[in-house]
């Protein structure tokens, strides 16, 4: 559903200090409902799908002709790009401090990222035609719910851009953007599940660099978003652990299937890896020596603050910020 401009424009997003001189193009809902924390999976859907490809046949006839005129006319040559030599810069020159610092998301399509927080993420691209920035966030209405939300903004390249973003302004809101976002609403669907039925949970504790480090590298190899993150530092995991003192709490990590069964340290290897892709001979492994898998585990455990000297601090902080994301905070 297509939203008024003040939808977007009235809510505290950080792109808006970025494109003073773009004109807001179009605003939309995304047929996204969803928790606080499932942002990242909105993310991961966007940037891993084709959703062109799996809309209507008049959209992707669309975006055929448009893909053939501009290699006729070189509209898309690497010249047009944001690299060395383009006729414009990318807004990543305008980020301030803080957003150079976190992770700048996933790359799709002609997309490149700009940044990615727990509620938005900003891509930009550049041809001749125009300059343009997709911003989705997350946005949260007074029913406590979330869903998707969508944003275009668009410089357009001189008189010609001008032309040419007004002559395929129907085609896009009419055509092009419904047909996406039903794919969008199919796909999201399909992935969905019951609420207490979704996720695996990963206790972990936040003030270990080295543990938040492995944890993000996991988190990476978990594209089917299977896995959420909660600190043990929360209240969250205080409660999911109510049966433990703080002292058996802290003392290892803790794996919490979606059923409530628990498995902690050296036990919850073959279960967490055997979720993630390609994981379930590494998996079996650990299975099969269960006490050469713990032992392994303790000593890493045992040596971490040792360990963590070897991951540089750089490092560390982009996984803090990646784990951060994941966990919704």
């Amino acid at each position: 559903m297509r939203l008024a401009a003040t939808a977007h424009t009235s809510r505290p997003w950080r792109i808006h200090d970025l494109v003073g001189d773009f004109r807001l193009e179009d605003v939309w809902a995304l047929p996204t409902p969803g928790g606080p924390d499932e942002f990242s999976r909105l993310v991961e859907g966007i940037s891993s799908g084709d959703l062109a490809r799996g809309s209507s046949r008049a959209a992707r006839t669309l975006f055929a002709i448009r893909w053939k005129v501009g290699e006729l006319l070189g509209w898309d040559g690497p010249e047009t790009g944001l690299g060395s030599g383009s006729r414009v810069s990318s807004l990543r020159d305008r980020l301030p401090a803080d957003l150079r610092e976190v992770p700048s998301g996933p790359d799709f399509g002609p997309f490149t990222s700009l940044y990615l927080t727990g509620d938005e993420w900003a891509a930009e691209v550049t041809n001749r035609t125009m300059h343009g920035v997709m911003h989705v966030g997350w946005a949260s209405a007074e029913t406590g719910d979330y869903r998707g939300q969508m944003a275009v903004y668009v410089k357009p390249n001189g008189l010609f851009g001008i032309a040419y973003m007004a002559a395929i302004r129907p085609f896009r809101r009419l055509i092009v953007y419904p047909s996406i976002l039903r794919q969008l609403e199919r796909a999201w669907r399909t992935g969905a599940a019951p609420p207490g039925q979704r996720h695996w949970t990963v206790l972990y504790d936040a003030d270990c660099g080295l543990c938040t480090w492995l944890l993000s590298v996991l988190l990476q190899w978990d594209r089917a978003h299977r896995l959420r993150p909660v600190g043990l530092q929360r209240t969250e995991a205080g409660e999911l652990l109510d049966d433990l003192t703080p002292a058996e709490q802290m003392a290892s990590w803790h794996l919490i299937s979606p059923t409530g069964e628990r498995h902690s340290g050296g036990a919850a290897l073959p279960r967490l890896v055997g979720l993630l892709p390609g994981g379930r001979v590494a998996a079996a492994g650990f299975a099969r020596f269960p006490g050469l898998t713990d032992r392994g585990y303790r000593w890493v455990a045992g040596h971490r603050s040792q360990l963590s000297t070897w991951v540089p601090t750089g490092a560390k902080r982009r996984a803090g910020d990646h784990v951060r994301a994941r966990e919704g905070r």
